[in-house]
């Protein structure tokens, strides 16, 4: 055995195969590339979105925004205002690469939302292709042609290919600092060794978990090369590995001490280090399958079992081959994994709450593909070369590049299925349970309306409800300040602050009763908009129309959201409608309704009328449309007369009601989700987590009127499986809700795969 670790390496070959096979194995790498490509730039033109992804993005984006209009070293959160940050705003808790990195582009292209998404969908695109070129060097076609594929199918890779913040840019800087070096040491040429100083730039400039990783190259090359006798390391010029050596350690400690003189001028070090602290709190040490227990489901979707495994598998077929071989390329995978390691493991503060975190393991498990299928393909090729078969080499390509296709191909409509919630969700997935909502409403309502009369110095009235982030100010280019309610005084002295927005949904009866007369009201869907400089008048409603894209716009848009659009003039039905329930004079409606929603609305008034014989047209038309097998009756005299599955990118559950008396308080009819089975084509096991539903219905049931029909639409964001939706009433006053008579609860209303 030491005899064999002894023996010098480059008297042995481990990559070679047939030029055939190593042509399929490039156009497969290629075929990867695209798709990846496709999917990071999928939906570049869409509005940003609430979540992990849309917020942190935009946040990052503002940022950028401030150091380029105020000329400033620092990231700041102050962005927006008139006066140049101050210390006490500046944003270090991170190296401040990935706020530097958008600058130039919004210095051409200037604030659209495109750029939320350009940085990362280009360092995404590039990733793959540099696998690629850096293993082909080592582990030939095949083996990297693997290595860009594992990289490609893993459902938290697409998911988050097109999120500009740390993880995106650590792992292109780990790339191309791998690419530069190996392309280097066999060429000589100076342009990949400038390729892999940039990448260490890269690297330890967007995440500190990027310092981990090239340090640990480092260390292994510093022993590999200059501990080690020459005799036990495979050929190379010392002086031309030296070289590259000092000059990616000099590199990496010139960006970290650029970033600790950078937080001390700001005497900021003290708060970096707490803000590693928070993220790194757990409590005391537990075991490791007890701290990850919790996480287990996000894992699952994120990796799926099979690629987990074959991690696993792959970490000591790793180290045998570092240990047999000795040759640098082998030992990325590990130093990918130790920078992974330390970032999930390090800070379970963040880990706990940002289903990204472990990101950083999708390139190691690219590495570990490409390891696995090198290795099988020595294996098959010294069992043919024993038997004396002259396509020895043809075969060992052949089984290694089909058995690494067969785990793509497994893996990928898992991919896809993360890739389209992952954008639906924001990045949230599950949220642990909690409810979510896509906030694209309330932002092309800000994008439209109010974005185009924001000044410098403005801000935006931003009630509760709305939850104002980061996405909402660089939708509005405005910040926005948490207001109750519109000024009491109306008119031009609200200059400095023209709007208040707010989301019915989320307030009370009594809360919309008294906003609808505090300013003129104008109602888009799911979003209450108050133009401050104007006088108050009786409440508007417009008809938002919502439409599945087109094959163009579902590429530049996404097919995570509907084209919205809305007309000039207040929809006569809807306006009807707000102003019957919040008090207002209502002009009937002599139009003929179109639409289901218009059918229900003239319903309602042909019974505030009295016109029974043209309610129960109406009501007819409506149930005819409907699944009328799901009823249930409620105390109140309420009833759930049917739901409706709707169909399109937006996957929408409707529940019908016939309101009977008013409900004792404000309660909501609240729906819930689990994943009964799982998948029967998917490796992603049923999650066991129960979920709440958002709740999107602006008008709160207090209002309702006996005898109206009403319905609740609730994004499902159907989670892999066959996901059980159900509901049941809960209060939010405390005054309590409608019971169901003669039955459970929990009305069972749909189950979707």
């Amino acid at each position: 055995m030491l005899r064999f670790w002894a023996q010098p390496v480059h008297s042995r070959t481990y990559a070679t195969s047939s030029p055939r096979v190593d042509r399929v194995a490039a156009w497969v790498a290629a075929a990867a590339s695209v798709w990846f490509a496709f999917a990071a730039a999928w939906g570049l033109f869409a509005p940003v979105n609430k979540g992990h992804n849309g917020s942190g993005s935009s946040g990052t984006l503002l940022m950028a925004e401030g150091i380029l209009r105020w000329h400033s070293w620092y990231p700041a959160w102050a962005c927006f205002g008139l006066t140049r940050p101050t210390p006490a705003d500046y944003y270090t808790h991170h190296p401040f690469g990935v706020f530097y990195l958008p600058v130039p582009f919004l210095a051409l292209i200037g604030h659209h939302d495109c750029l939320i998404r350009l940085p990362a969908v280009l360092m995404s695109a590039a990733t793959p292709p540099l696998l690629y070129a850096t293993m082909r060097e080592r582990w030939g076609a095949v083996g990297a042609a693997a290595t860009a594929c594992g990289f490609t199918v893993l459902p938290l890779a697409l998911g988050y290919a097109n999120f500009h913040s740390l993880e995106v840019m650590t792992l292109f800087g780990w790339a191309l600092f791998f690419f530069g070096q190996t392309r280097f040491l066999a060429t000589k040429k100076r342009r990949f060794l400038a390729a892999s100083l940039v990448g260490v730039v890269f690297a330890t400039s967007a995440d500190w978990p990027g310092y981990v990783a090239v340090g640990a190259l480092l260390g292994w090359g510093l022993v590999r090369a200059f501990i080690l006798p020459r005799r036990l390391s495979p050929p190379f010029d010392p002086l031309r590995y030296a070289r590259w050596w000092v000059l990616s350690a000099a590199t990496a400690a010139f960006t970290f001490l650029l970033w600790m003189v950078l937080f001390y001028h700001a005497d900021r070090i003290v708060e970096w280090v707490q803000s590693a602290l928070m993220r790194g709190a757990g409590g005391p040490p537990e075991p490791l399958a007890k701290v990850l227990l919790p996480r287990q489901p996000w894992i699952e979707y994120c990796f799926t079992p099979l690629a987990i495994r074959l991690g696993k598998i792959a970490l000591p077929v790793l180290l045998l081959r570092v240990v047999a071989v000795r040759r640098d390329e082998e030992f990325y995978g590990i130093a990918v994994l130790m920078g992974a390691v330390v970032q999930y493991l390090g800070f379970p503060g963040g880990a706990d709450i940002h289903i990204f975190w472990p990101h950083h393991f999708a390139l190691y498990f690219a590495f570990a593909l490409g390891a696995l299928a090198t290795t099988l393909g020595s294996i098959v090729r010294f069992a043919g070369q024993r038997l004396r078969l002259q396509s020895a080499a043809a075969a060992g390509g052949v089984v290694s590049l089909a058995a690494a296709l067969l785990v793509c191909a497994a893996i990928l409509p898992d991919g896809w299925r993360g890739l389209v919630l992952f954008r639906a969700t924001g990045g949230r997935y599950d949220d642990k349970g909690s409810p979510i909502y896509s906030g694209t409403d309330t932002i092309w309502v800000t994008e439209r309306f109010i974005r185009p009369e924001m000044l410098p110095g403005m801000n935006v009235d931003a009630h509760p409800s709305v939850q104002w982030w980061w996405e909402d100010t660089w939708a509005a280019k405005a910040p926005g300040v948490e207001v109750n309610a519109p000024p009491t005084e109306l008119g031009p002295v609200n200059v400095s602050h023209p709007f208040f927005i707010a989301r019915p949904s989320r307030m009370s009866a009594d809360e919309l009763l008294r906003l609808s007369k505090a300013g003129h009201v104008r109602v888009y869907g799911n979003v209450w908009l108050v133009d401050e400089r104007k006088p108050s008048a009786p409440i508007d409603a417009y008809r938002v129309e919502e439409r599945d894209p087109n094959p163009v716009e579902w590429v530049l848009y996404g097919g995570a959201d509907p084209m919205r659009s809305t007309t000039a003039t207040p929809d006569p039905f809807l306006t009807w409608e707000w102003r019957t329930h919040l008090g207002f004079h209502a002009k009937p409606v002599t139009m003929e309704p179109r639409t289901l929603d218009e059918v229900r609305i003239a319903h309602n008034e042909a019974v505030q009328e009295g016109n029974t014989a043209a309610a129960d047209q109406y009501r007819d038309r409506i149930l005819a449309q409907i699944d009328r097998r799901v009823t249930a009756r409620f105390d109140d005299g309420t009833r759930i007369v049917g739901v409706r599955v709707g169909s399109g990118i937006r996957g929408k559950l409707e529940v019908w009601f016939l309101a009977g008396d008013q409900p004792r308080g404000d309660a909501v009819f609240s729906l819930h989700s689990m994943v009964d089975r799982a998948e029967p084509l998917s490796l992603v096991p049923a999650s066991p987590v129960a979920r709440e539903m958002s709740w999107d219905v602006p008008l709160p049931p207090k209002l309702w009127k006996k005898g109206f029909l009403y319905v609740t639409d609730t994004l499902m964001l159907h989670r892999t499986g066959f996901e059980r939706y159900t509901g049941s009433w809960a209060s939010r006053d405390a005054q309590g809700a409608p019971r169901r008579l003669g039955g459970p609860a929990e009305v069972w209303l749909a189950l979707v795969r």
